[in-house]
């Protein structure tokens, strides 16, 4: 249960993002159509029913397990997103029938079953996790080589072999009590897992909110899980109590998400509670599998169905409610719909609890359950060293030299990571950052943990690979927005946002950076990503007007960013009236060109470098090839001679 549960986890994620990234983006696709083809796939999740009734519940098992585990072996030797696609779709599938025909070939064995499905959950979960931790949060399916493929093959043996022993059990079922609602906390594991890959297991996401380092942000997370895997072990021990305890914890975890994010400490703690309290969801659920209502998995085809029906129609529902979410959720950024995004989770949250209360009236008529204490302990010695490996070879990056003019600086959307064809080709990307020799780079688009872009926390990822210590940005929310990365140290640093966002569907924000550059005085770094849809410049007129106002007509400052308007657009007029001057047609090595979209077929020039009139522009690039769908844009800046 654990390895298909994480398998599951890692197909789900390039599934999103193949959804968007290739048949949206590269294909050029409404959003709705990758919406369309997911809810298709997951609607595939009841066919685990007529399948079960034709081959048996053990022999539709067999079948789901199986394509879970070749789906994933085969998914990261593939290196085309088009295969990709499929690969998953397939994978995701296999895994939407495996949850419940699992849960109905445990059905009826009382506390052991209920345990095993349980323990199975939380403990896949937190493996899925400390894998992407050790991993800096980039999923093995998008690290190609050797090691990777190595560790996949060995986790996909393994699984194969426990599968095949599982499978290969003949011990009859029992008989449950109840009726068919028994198994509706099964629906409860799609809003669990939302909850989960969303936040509470996201690396990216908590390291933004938390502002630590990433490797202790790794580690406090395990401890939560290890934490989670002892509630759990707790409440499938005592279920009277414990079934009330996890009903409680996840109230009070709505509480928490009703009122909102949190930082620094305050988020560490509700990353926590939330773990914990997630754990003991999960045991909850498992304890109401293990006394489900079904017939004996070894019944032929017609009995087959009889005791599946509900697991199926259950875990279905649930897994709905995961894809519809995460469609609402990421929705709000093109369409604001009433509410925004901020609301999708404590609505999940709210599901979640009306699924584990309806575990209640049989966890208060169970009795105790065999303790776990040994594997549990065994299992959290396991999952607490591999963050503390990660910290032993974590370097952060770090100034490596005091500023000095000439410097070249650079800009450039990054896409979230992504190619033309739909790959996170993070290497890419850094490879052409770094052929620039830049000692400022700002950059657009950068995604701390969106859960369609991978979960990937892209930011320390970079500034670890080209050395450079990072300032963040938040815009839209609070891992996606823009970033300064530089050599030299950063004196002081502010994230201001735009003022008319209430007026958006996502927000926008500018950073101010104020580098020290020797006897020249400091050098003013701003850096911004305007709104986006070419048709709207009124609403980037505001955010332009809100630009010049923060520069204030200060020497020895650089404008960075995409802002989504061409030359001679009437909202980009105010730069040029306030007296900053696009370096593009001031350097010697412009040519009438230094258009930046679309990397494949660059039609508009949308990607500046604007400059206070006392700094000297030369060398002008463009760079980056196909690696994101804008060019990057970079330029040397020195004093004029005779400037001191």
């Amino acid at each position: 249960m654990a390895l298909a549960v994480m398998f599951g986890l890692q197909l789900l994620r390039v599934l999103f993002a193949g959804l968007v990234f290739y048949i949206r983006e590269s294909l050029g696709a409404s959003s709705f159509v990758p919406g369309a083809y997911a809810l298709v796939l997951f609607l595939g999740a009841f066919l685990a029913l007529p399948l079960a009734r034709l081959l048996g519940v053990r022999g539709a098992l067999t079948i789901a397990a199986a394509g879970t585990g070749a789906a994933r072996l085969a998914e990261q030797v593939v290196p085309w997103p088009a295969v990709d696609v499929g690969l998953t779709t397939a994978g995701v599938l296999a895994f939407l029938w495996f949850v419940p025909l699992y849960a109905a070939r445990l059905r009826g064995r009382g506390a052991s079953g209920g345990q095993a499905f349980a323990m199975g959950l939380v403990l896949g979960i937190a493996m899925d996790t400390a894998i992407k931790g050790a991993f800096s949060t980039l999923d093995m399916s998008w690290q190609p080589g050797p090691a990777s493929l190595l560790l996949v093959s060995f986790l996909v043996g393994a699984y194969g072999f426990l599968a095949h022993r599982v499978l290969a059990e003949d011990r009859p079922a029992t008989e449950g009590e109840g009726g068919r609602l028994r198994w509706a906390p099964l629906a409860a594991l799609g809003p669990l897992l939302f909850l989960e890959l969303l936040l509470f297991q996201n690396i990216g996401q908590q390291t933004a909110l938390m502002g630590w380092d990433q490797p202790l942000v790794f580690l406090w997370l395990m401890v939560g899980n290890v934490l989670g895997l002892f509630a759990a072990a707790a409440v499938l021990a005592r279920h009277v109590h414990g079934g009330r305890l996890a009903v409680a914890g996840l109230a009070g975890l709505l509480a928490l998400l009703v009122v909102g994010e949190r930082s620094g400490v305050a988020a560490a703690l509700v990353a926590m509670f939330g773990g914990v309290a997630m754990a003991m969801a999960a045991a909850s659920v498992g304890a109401s599998v293990g006394q489900g209502v079904g017939a004996d998995p070894r019944t032929p085809a017609p009995g087959a169905g009889r005791g599946t029906a509900p697991a199926v129609v259950a875990s279905g529902v649930g897994m709905l409610v995961l894809l519809v979410a995460t469609f609402l959720y990421y929705v709000n950024y093109e369409l604001d719909l009433p509410g925004g995004a901020s609301t999708v989770p404590p609505i999940v949250a709210a599901a979640l609890i009306l699924c584990t209360a309806a575990a209640l009236p049989v966890l208060c008529r169970e009795g105790p359950a065999p303790a776990l204490g040994l594997p549990v302990a065994s299992a959290s010695l396991v999952l607490l060293l591999i963050p503390a490996g990660y910290w032993t070879y974590w370097r952060e990056a770090a100034p490596s030299e005091e500023a000095a003019f000439p410097i070249r600086v650079v800009s450039y959307n990054l896409h979230q990571g992504f190619d033309q064809d739909g790959y996170l080709a993070i290497r890419d990307l850094a490879g052409a950052v770094e052929d620039q020799e830049a000692g400022i780079v700002a950059l657009q688009e950068v995604s701390r943990g969106w859960l369609i872009d991978g979960t990937f926390d892209m930011l320390p990822w970079l500034s670890r690979e080209l050395d450079m210590p990072y300032v963040w940005a938040p815009a839209a929310d609070s891992v996606w927005g823009n970033a300064v990365l530089s050599r030299y140290p950063i004196a002081e640093s502010s994230v201001h946002p735009m003022p008319n966002n209430a007026d958006i569907p996502m927000d926008r924000s500018y950073l101010t950076a104020v580098i020290p550059v020797g006897d020249s005085g400091p050098l003013t770094v701003l850096a911004t990503h305007l709104h986006h849809r070419e048709e709207e410049g009124h609403l980037r007129a505001p955010q332009i007007t809100a630009l010049v106002d923060a520069w204030g007509g200060r020497e020895r400052t650089v404008l960075l960013g995409d802002l989504n308007a061409e030359p001679g657009d009437p909202e980009m007029l105010p730069l040029e009236e306030a007296g900053m001057v696009d370096v593009f047609p001031a350097s010697p090595e412009y040519d009438g060109g230094g258009y930046t979209f679309t990397s494949w077929d660059p039609r508009r020039r949308i990607d500046y470098i604007w400059t206070s009139e006392d700094l000297r522009p030369t060398d002008f690039t463009l760079f980056g090839g196909t690696a994101s769908d804008h060019l990057g844009v970079a330029v040397t800046l020195d004093k004029w001679p005779g400037d001191k």
